[in-house]
């Protein structure tokens, strides 16, 4: 069973406005995935939050009308209409049509059409002006949101949720937050029903384990216990020790995950390269093992993944709508990950000038992939001032705008290696693309958020990176060392240039290239103290970005580390 349509009215920025000639957000998806595709702040991700909000119950109380109900309307009701078809019978999907069917004929009659005998299910869900004011019913064929018998209705959503399972993967999350959110109970739903024989089998000889433990380990201490208290207490017929040990569904909801490479390590001590791998393994697993349908909807999947690598991620994600029990929706900010050879559908997300999300795609796909692309690499990628102001949350307490994405990678990594707490927590990072455009973003931003929020630039200390420091400095009012920073301070120049990558150590950059290639370097100066400057080829700089992130420890990141702290000193965000 597929979800093949998505209607989506008055939630967040998707609204409907008969005057402005404004309808409902409608995609008609395709069984071989669908990609949404737009720069920042457009939408993409409330039509990911729709979804969770309607399919998974228990994400009912994240609902808060003063957020989720549109801000250019003086009161709406969300509401989420989701079309499913079945394509492949099933135990659990037939049940669930028959009593949708029936629940169907409590509306419309006997004699009338429906959508479960046409093999289709078609699932309402609304929200209120109140928060928990959740109705979830499903649509009779002709007679729109009209209620019917309760008893059927409850009977057919119980089985609904039971059969249709929306996994959510978020932007850059790692397994233990899925695992958080309930990833582990359908995790181990998959394996119950992958390998039903297998845990009959481990359930019987857990009970032989307890019983070997109970009877032949413990049943002396029992035996001796009961006859020694009896000498002191009357009453007392018999003392029994029982063995804890967890059944094993719970045993499987609550797996640790390790791996060995040079050494013997959990996952928690990986990169973010390969945590999220394994997000997508996990995924691949589930795709192939589920006997129920799964909704994968993915948010930015190519975050932290070199763009070289982009293209098989698409392929990955499609091959798993092989199954016809599986439907994809995938978030995306990268032309690469879509790919020519496939019927995935392409959507472009884009704002009307009032603040509206609007969803297209067109007939003939390759249309649609180009108008994607065109929107990702040309000028209309590059969001407006008022797209960059929407994407700095309430706790945001200082800007930082740095050259580029592997600046602000690297300061990922050096505080997820740190032993600092969240130092960059109330940090928004910026990345602009060059030295010159961080100039201008640190102007912009310094004029809009004035004394509100303390903003920063961190360049390259490079002909191009001082020439903009300089103009900030000598021109513009920025105080060095609060509001901009070279590299230099924390890697002094001694005779070359001090770029993103001088402040890692030595020996993680010669692990680099030993790992890539003499072809990785364009070139290495020695500098007056004898340490290196290396100068990672543009073609490599990102394979490095995604390298330390997976292989740096802090004494590999602790000028970083220094970086950080004297950042958040010049902002005064310690005190």
């Amino acid at each position: 069973m597929r979800l093949r349509r998505i209607r989506i009215k008055n939630f967040r920025s998707i609204y409907t406005d008969d005057d402005k000639g404004y309808e409902d957000l409608t995609m008609e998806l395709s069984p071989d995935g669908n990609y949404i595709v737009g720069p920042n702040n457009v939408g993409k991700s409330n039509i990911l939050r729709a979804l969770r909000l309607a399919l998974r119950p228990e994400s009912a109380p994240e609902y808060e009308p003063d957020l989720d109900q549109p801000k250019q309307m003086d009161w709406a009701y969300p509401t989420i209409t989701l079309d499913f078809k079945m394509e492949r019978q099933r135990g659990p999907y037939k049940t669930l049509l028959r009593y949708v069917e029936e629940y169907e004929r409590s509306i419309v009659g006997e004699d009338a059409e429906t959508f479960a005998e046409n093999d289709r299910v078609r699932f309402y869900v609304q929200y209120g002006v109140e928060e928990n004011s959740r109705d979830e019913r499903f649509q009779a064929k002709g007679e729109g949101a009209i209620k019917g018998d309760e008893d059927l209705l409850e009977k057919a959503l119980v089985q609904f949720h039971e059969t249709v399972r929306l996994v959510d993967i978020e932007s850059g999350e790692d397994l233990d937050s899925l695992l958080q959110r309930g990833f582990n109970e359908l995790f181990t739903r998959v394996l119950s029903e992958r390998f039903r024989s297998e845990i009959s089998e481990a359930e019987r000889l857990r009970g032989d384990y307890i019983n070997f433990l109970s009877e032949d380990v413990l049943g002396e201490v029992d035996e001796y216990i009961t006859e020694e208290l009896g000498r002191h207490l009357s009453g007392i017929d018999k003392v029994e020790f029982e063995p804890n040990l967890k059944a094993v569904d719970e045993a499987l909801a609550d797996l640790s995950i390790e791996m060995d490479d040079s050494v013997h390590t959990p996952l928690s001590s990986k990169g973010t390269g390969v945590r999220s791998a394994l997000i997508q393994m996990i995924m691949a697993f589930i795709a192939d093992a589920s006997r129920r349908s799964i909704i994968f909807a993915v948010e930015e999947p190519e975050a932290f993944l070199h763009p070289e690598r982009h293209e098989q991620l698409g392929h990955n994600l499609e091959s798993f709508t092989t199954q016809s029990d599986i439907s994809l929706l995938v978030t995306t900010h990268s032309p690469f990950i879509l790919t020519n050879n496939t019927n995935a559908a392409v959507f472009t997300a884009s704002k009307t000038g009032d603040g509206r999300t609007q969803v297209k795609t067109e007939r003939v796909r390759q249309l649609a992939i180009n108008n994607a692309k065109k929107l990702l690499t040309g000028a209309d990628d590059v969001p407006d001032t008022t797209d960059v102001i929407d994407s700095i949350n309430d706790e945001c307490r200082g800007i930082l705008i740095v050259e580029g994405w592997t600046d602000k990678s690297f300061l990922e990594t050096a505080a997820e290696v740190s032993s600092l707490d969240s130092p960059l927590r109330d940090l928004h990072i910026l990345d602009s693309g060059g030295a010159s455009e961080a100039m201008k973003d640190a102007v912009v931003m310094k004029s809009i958020y004035g004394n509100e929020k303390a903003v920063c630039a961190l360049l390259d200390d490079d002909e191009h990176g001082k020439s903009a420091y300089s103009t900030l400095t000598d021109k513009l009012g920025f105080q060095g060392n609060s509001e901009v920073f070279t590299y230099r301070k924390w890697q002094p120049r001694k005779g070359a240039d001090v770029e993103a990558e001088d402040l890692f150590s030595t020996n993680i950059v010669d692990e680099f290239i030993a790992a890539y290639g003499d072809s990785a370097v364009d070139g290495w100066k020695k500098r007056g103290n004898g340490r290196k400057h290396v100068e990672i080829s543009s073609s490599a700089k990102v394979d490095f970005a995604n390298w330390v992130s997976e292989n740096a420890d802090q004494e590999d990141c602790d000028r970083w580390i220094n970086c950080i702290q004297d950042i958040r000193d010049g902002m005064n965000l310690n005190n």
